[in-house]
Order: C-alpha cells, then sequence, then structure tokens
C-alpha cells in the first residue's frame, strides 16, 4: 500500500507540471461559442512558449517515470482483486500518458522551427496516390509549394507533376533505375518517377534535385523556390481532414470524406477532357481544395483541432505523412520518432517490402497484399508475398504489375525464389535482382497478377551468420518489419522456430501456444512493428 501511495503522489507532481504548463501555453487561446480565435500575434506566442517547454515536460516525464517504478516493484499477484485491477489500470494508463508526453518533448524541439517561428519556411509539398503504390508511399501525381510562417499558411499553390516534365522530355537526359525502363518502357527519368528509393529522406534529395532542373529547363515559366524541405501525404490525410470540416465544393463538385479519392481520380484521369482543361493543368484543383481546407481551420472548435492533432499523430506513425527537414537538430528529432520514412537500422534480423507500381493504373485500391514470414532454427528465413487482385479492367484499375524488392539484414544469401515473371502474362520466369541498399541486402523481382487472380512471390534466403550468433551469445532474438509508406492494412503472419525453448516474447502469443520452440503471431502492418524474443 505504501508504494502505491508514493506512486500516486509521483503521480500527482507530474500532472501538477503538466496542468499548469498546458494553461500557461493556451492562455492566449481564446474560445467563443465553442471556436477557438487566435491572432498571429498569439499564434506567435503560443509557438514561442511551447518551443520553451521541453525543461518543464521533462520534469513532468520524470515524475510518471518515479510513478511507474513504484508501480512496477509492486507484485499485482499479492493484493486484493480489486487493488490489483486498479494498480494494472494505472500502470497501463501511466504508460499511455508517458508515450504521450516523449511525443509532446519531441514536438517542443521540432514544431516551433517545422512551423517558421519567426522564420518562414518553404516546403516541397506532395501528394502521394496510393492507390498507384510507388516506394515512397505512391505516384507523385500533385506537387506543391507550401509557405509557413508563425503556424499561419503565408502561401500555398500546387501544379500536376506533368507541368513541370513537360519541359524535361527528352531535354534531360537521365536514364531511370533499370525497372522502370523495363517495364514502362521509357528511356528517360522525370520528376513523376523520381521517388524511386524506399527511404523517404533519399527520394526527398533526388525529388528536390527534379524539382530544380525541371524548373530551370521552363524558362521563367515555372518560379524556382529555395527549399526549407519535403513533405509528402496520401490522400487520406485529405480524406480524414474532411470528415473534421464538412464537405468543401470545388467548380461545382463537392467533395467530402467518403467521395474526395473517387471523385479527384476521376477528374483528373477522365473528368478534365469534358471540362476542356489542358492535360497538364488537370491536377491543379487540388491547389484550389487546400485553400479551401486551409480556410476552414480559421473558425474550427476546440474538438475539431484536437481531431486534427490525433489524425496527425496517427499518420505520422502510420506513414501517410513523411517529412524531411534542412535542420540537422530538427530532422534527428523526426528520425527518432520514426516520421522521416527513413529504412531504419537494427541490430537484429530485418524484413521491408516495397512495391513498385509499374503501369497498372489506380489498381493498389483493390489489391490485397499478404506478407508471411517464416524462419528456421539455422536461420534460413523464407517470406512470401501473396497478391489477390480484386479489380476488373476499367479506366482506373487492370492488372496489377509491380517491381517488388524485399529489404533483409545485409549479408543475407538468396536461396532461391518463385514467383518472378519476365513480363506481363508470360510463362517464362523472371530474374530476381540482388543488390545492396541502405545497409540492407535487397532482391527484386516482377509480378503481374491478372483482375480476379492471385499471384505469390517467395524468396528463400539465409540470414547473416551474426543473427544466429547473436541468439546464442545474448539469448534473444529481435525482428523489425518495417512497413511501406502508403499502405494501410497489409496482413502479417509469423512462424518462427528457434533451437531453443521460449522464455518471453513481444507481443505474446495466445497462451496456448506457449511453451515451445516456435512463435506464431498475426497481425497488420498498420505501422512497423518489432518482435522481441527471450530463450
Amino acid at each position: 500500500m505504501e508504494k502505491i501511495i508514493l506512486a500516486t503522489q509521483e503521480l500527482s507532481s507530474g500532472l501538477f507540471l503538466l496542468t499548469n504548463l498546458t494553461s500557461d501555453i493556451l492562455s492566449d487561446i481564446e474560445i467563443k461559442n465553442g471556436n477557438l480565435t487566435i491572432s498571429p500575434e498569439q499564434r506567435t506566442n503560443v509557438l514561442e512558449k511551447f518551443s520553451q517547454t521541453t525543461p518543464e515536460l521533462n520534469g513532468a516525464k520524470a515524475q510518471i517515470d518515479l510513478s511507474l517504478l513504484e508501480l512496477n516493484s509492486i507484485s499485482v499477484a499479492k493484493l486484493n482483486p480489486l487493488l490489483g485491477n486498479y494498480v494494472s489500470e494505472l500502470r497501463n494508463k501511466l504508460t499511455a500518458l508517458r508515450n504521450f508526453l516523449d511525443k509532446s518533448v519531441s514536438l517542443s524541439y521540432s514544431l516551433p522551427t517545422l512551423l517558421g517561428l519567426n522564420s518562414e519556411k518553404t516546403y516541397l509539398f506532395l501528394l502521394q496516390n496510393n492507390n498507384e503504390l510507388r516506394p515512397t508511399g505512391g505516384f507523385i501525381g500533385t506537387l506543391g509549394i507550401l509557405k509557413i510562417k508563425n503556424g499561419y499558411i503565408t502561401f500555398f499553390q500546387t501544379n500536376n507533376v506533368y507541368d513541370y516534365d513537360r519541359f524535361a522530355h527528352n531535354r534531360l537526359k537521365i536514364m531511370p533505375p533499370a525497372p522502370i525502363s523495363k517495364y514502362l518502357n521509357v528511356d528517360g527519368w522525370y520528376l513523376r518517377d523520381s521517388n524511386w528509393s524506399p527511404d523517404f529522406v533519399e527520394a526527398a534529395h533526388q525529388i528536390e534535385w527534379f524539382y530544380h532542373q525541371e524548373v530551370a529547363l521552363s524558362s521563367g515559366t515555372l518560379k524556382n523556390y529555395n527549399i526549407d524541405g519535403v513533405i509528402a501525404i496520401t490522400p487520406k490525410i485529405i480524406s480524414e481532414f474532411l470528415s473534421t470540416v464538412g464537405a468543401v465544393e470545388i467548380d461545382s463538385f463537392v467533395f467530402n470524406k467518403d467521395n474526395f479519392v473517387d471523385r479527384l481520380q476521376y477528374l483528373v484521369e477522365v473528368g478534365y477532357q469534358e471540362q476542356n482543361v489542358e492535360y497538364w493543368q488537370r491536377k491543379n484543383i487540388i491547389g484550389n481544395l487546400g485553400q479551401k481546407l486551409i480556410a476552414r481551420t480559421e473558425n474550427l472548435n476546440l474538438q475539431g483541432w484536437l481531431k486534427i492533432l490525433q489524425s496527425t499523430l496517427d499518420n505520422l506513425n502510420a506513414k501517410h505523412i513523411q517529412l524531411y527537414i534542412k535542420n540537422d537538430i530538427v530532422q534527428n528529432i523526426i528520425n527518432k520518432e520514426n516520421w522521416s520514412g527513413t529504412i531504419n537500422s537494427v541490430p537484429g534480423d530485418f524484413l521491408m517490402v516495397i512495391d513498385a507500381n509499374l503501369a497498372a493504373l489506380k489498381s493498389n485500391q483493390c489489391v490485397i497484399r499478404s506478407i508471411d514470414y517464416t524462419l528456421q532454427p539455422n536461420m534460413r528465413a523464407h517470406v512470401e508475398i501473396t497478391y489477390k487482385n480484386n479489380c476488373t479492367f476499367t479506366w482506373k484499375s487492370t492488372r496489377y504489375r509491380t517491381y517488388t524488392r524485399v529489404y533483409v539484414p545485409l549479408g543475407s544469401e538468396i536461396i532461391e525464389s518463385s514467383g518472378a515473371m519476365e513480363i506481363d502474362r508470360s510463362k517464362q520466369a523472371g530474374q530476381v535482382d540482388v543488390s545492396e541498399d541502405r545497409d540492407k541486402t535487397v532482391f527484386g523481382a516482377f509480378v503481374s497478377i491478372e483482375p480476379g487472380a492471385i499471384g505469390k512471390l517467395s524468396f528463400t534466403y539465409q540470414l547473416p551468420a551474426k543473427i544466429l550468433n547473436n541468439l546464442n551469445a545474448q539469448g534473444e532474438y529481435q525482428l523489425y518489419i518495417q512497413k511501406q509508406a502508403g499502405t494501410l492494412k497489409d496482413n502479417l503472419q509469423l512462424d518462427l522456430n528457434f533451437p531453443y525453448e521460449i522464455k518471453l516474447t513481444y507481443p505474446s502469443e495466445d497462451r496456448h501456444l506457449w511453451g515451445d520452440k516456435q512463435y506464431k503471431f498475426s497481425t497488420d502492418l498498420e505501422i512497423d512493428r518489432q518482435i522481441r524474443i527471450g530463450f
């Protein structure tokens, strides 16, 4: 009981610090008739105060840590059931609060800079269509310039990516990566295909390079901006924004949370012809939509802002928002929070499956991808990717053509593969490309799946000796499965077999599976997944 009292006291101290801090930050914000009102000066004051909260947030976090330390030393099994439930529930709530404070500390370092506190920031804005999946999240259909100062958007303009590429056609002599050349049948590399690296930070450098090159080739038609960073989102963000602020009408077309993706795809792929809009200007409607959405936030109520904040954090974690900022301190924080889309370096086993939709239209909206990973005691691994193509042949969907890359620990050696195709509907087996990228070994192959069909692509390989050596020396195995940006909830099945009996697992298996040398787990890849097993 004494430990519970001490834990409660530490918690109270932490909450007191947090309450005072929140009250001070929000003192400049007024709420009238349920809506937030904040002047430009007040917005600047809020950002300045928030930028100075790091010591207080760390203090509150330390108090929560002390409370958790006391609670974790309590044996719940020895307590009265009611008291035991109270302690368990309190632990869970404190852990969630502690995680929230961790994010808050990171935001206090980075958010004021990101939002242009006392210095306007200019970002290259990308809308990546994840219905046409590409390595960093989707096809770059729309590219824009976003300017922010003191938390206020001072300028936002978008263009169709082809509005840039048209100036570079047959003039920018850059050979594309081999799969783009072969499966898209092109001999030039342009901005629209520049997000080939699945590491968003690396891709952002490539995207910005193409941006400056193609703007220069426009001879002044397009303005060249100095870029402070690159921000990429998928349409999921806009749909959720519409869910909060309500439907928006653009040129007699009404966009809401349910029809946004389908209506936008129709207008930019087919409907632009009915409106007599030039091909390279057909996606400029997104800029108009963005302006109206920004205007809607001016009178948004507190509940709406909290909903947007939660949606933003969720989508950062799920890689539907990715950030690259030209500020080393801020970028290091973004990397630490896993918001940059960079390929992570980990000490143990690693798996990442990357699709590149090559001329399969918007078929990813009706293709279901599942990943099965099997490991044998000798550290022989097998990954099988199953594609179920629920599409039909329409203006927006067709057979699913993907060049798929599997990132595994550096030094892994391919043993065999199945499912690779030379080209569409070909019975000739395709080759498996083996390369290295971002401190990983990479297996790559092409596969095509007809509408209504199921296709499989698999790789069997030997993990490097260090994985088994670490398992023997440290009595632990770790696996990090990194999701591809832009994907939703790919099914993930794990069947891991070891030479020793398993003692501890995270996440835990179902109880009836305990007490053997096998770990079986089923989940999804909405976010990255980390597995830890102790022997």
